[in-house]
């Protein structure tokens, strides 16, 4: 999935393999969540090009710098990635039984 192939392409890894789980099952989840994950999808290969032209800039190799912004923004990414998908989907609650939105 896109979003798995921007964090191993920039040397990073999934925070959560349930991320790209649900990244790649994008057809059968309900309209709410279809729309997170496609939304993401978009930001993710957004993430990828930056990825590519900071590479691009650097001789085909990643500065330290460059690494570790592209990992923060990743990270940044898939926390929001879970925060919305959690708000979308209905049947999401907190601790206490609240609706998780």
């Amino acid at each position: 999935m896109i979003l798995r192939a921007t964090l191993l392409a920039a040397s990073l890894t999934c925070a959560s393999a349930a991320v790209c789980q649900n990244m790649s099952n994008v057809g059968h989840l309900s309209p709410g969540i279809n729309a997170v994950v496609m939304d993401y999808e978009v930001q993710a290969k957004s993430l990828q090009r930056e990825m590519a032209a900071l590479q691009r800039s650097d001789n085909g190799q990643l500065t330290p710098e460059h690494r570790a912004y592209l990992r923060a923004k990743a990270n940044l990414l898939i926390a929001a990635y879970h925060r919305d998908l959690a708000s979308a989907n209905p049947l999401s609650i907190n601790a206490d039984g609240t609706p998780a939105r």
